[in-house]
């Protein structure tokens, strides 16, 4: 039998003069084979069904990205609440329709306090584009 890496190993090589580590993983399939018994074998379908639920929930929403984007900001609460930070859903969510109502308000004084022409249709644009960053 071929003398066959069990375990993945980090490789140092260099890229424009910089020493960097490289991950070699093992080779594919690995030796010997997985061992698929009975109770991981349940284990692997019950997380294909709870993918395939959630793939279902998707195709069914009008909009996936709000999915996404309430998704995103669960799991940065949840994160900043293991670093110590004490805050629930709806504080963050709160806070984020405040500032955007302070951006645009900002915005809207910005094109009310300047000179008329190209300078406000310029503002205006920036304007336009201050609040889609707000994701």
């Amino acid at each position: 039998m071929p003398n066959i890496r069990r375990h993945s190993t980090y490789e140092t090589t260099s890229v424009a003069g910089e020493n960097v580590r490289a991950f070699i993983p093992p080779p594919l399939p690995p030796v010997p084979a997985l061992d698929i018994n009975p109770v991981l074998q349940d284990l692997i379908e019950r997380a294909n069904r709870g993918l395939g639920r959630l793939d279902g929930v998707t195709r069914i929403l009008p909009d996936s990205s709000l999915f996404l984007y309430t998704y995103v900001r669960k799991e940065a609460l949840l994160s900043s609440q293991i670093e110590g930070t004490q805050s629930s859903f709806s504080d963050l969510l709160l806070f984020e329709a405040v500032s955007e109502l302070i951006l645009q308000s900002q915005s809207r004084f910005l094109l009310r306090t300047t000179a008329t022409g190209t300078h406000r249709r310029r503002l205006g644009s920036m304007a336009g584009f201050l609040s889609s960053r707000r994701h």
